[in-house]
Parts: C-alpha cells; structure tokens; sequence
C-alpha cells in the first residue's frame, strides 16, 4: 500500500498509540494492515474502519509486546512494511517476503501430547439376585 499515509497520536490514549492510515479503499487493505502491523510487531488491541468518500479510514490502537505503547523505532517501521507487506498480484493480494530473500523458515510445531489414557471406569456395586 505505496499509497497510504499514516499518524501516529501518543497523547491521546494513555495505554494505546493511536494511529490512523488513510488509503485508497480497494479490496484487502485491513488485511495489509495486519501484515504491517505484525511485521512491525505491534498488537492490535481496537480497529476502527471506516470508508469517507472512496477512501478507507482505519483507525487502531496499537502496543509493543510488552502491552506499552510504541517507540519511535516501530512507529517508523510501520510505513516501512505498509510500503512492502502486501501487493495485489493475480487478483489476490499476496505477501511479499519481507525478511530478504529465500524461503521463509518452516513453522516449527510442538512436539505431540502423549495419548490421555481413559480413566477405569468405577466399580460398580454388584446386585446379588434374589431367589
């Protein structure tokens, strides 16, 4: 999103950094928001999005990941990956590699739980019939 244009606003809330991106409103900007926004780690807490006249308003309340608000190195960050997170290719919108080139790493998973072993059932007390 070359087009956007971003504010960054400190002293309006006392937990959240405000910022408010302004763009063309075209299919898939919230999503390229989030990529920037995760690219830059920056948490999302609120996002408020809005279209004026054929262009998208997004307004977000955002934090480091430590909950406090964001220093000046991430608010720069943020146009950064706006510019390259995201492009329209093929008619959807894909992600560009961010952290040079090459194949990004394999997400690693957890090892697997061991299988949980059914309880024994209790005993139940047996009923002598009668005769």
């Amino acid at each position: 999103m070359p087009d956007a244009k971003d504010a960054f606003e400190v002293e309006a809330s006392p937990w959240y950094t405000l910022c408010e991106v302004r763009a063309a409103d075209r299919p898939g900007v919230p999503h390229a928001l989030a990529v920037a926004f995760a690219h830059a780690r920056a948490h999302v807490h609120t996002a408020r999005v809005t279209t004026v006249g054929g262009e998208a308003v997004d307004r977000v309340e955002l934090t480091d990941g430590s909950g406090c608000k964001l220093d000046a190195n991430v608010e720069e960050s943020i146009p950064q990956a706006l510019a390259t997170a995201c492009r329209p290719a093929r008619g959807r919108w894909r992600i560009a590699q961010l952290s040079g080139g090459g194949k990004r790493p394999a997400a690693s998973r957890p090892a697997a739980a061991p299988p949980i072993e059914p309880e024994p059932e209790p005993a139940s007390p047996r009923v002598q019939p009668k005769l």
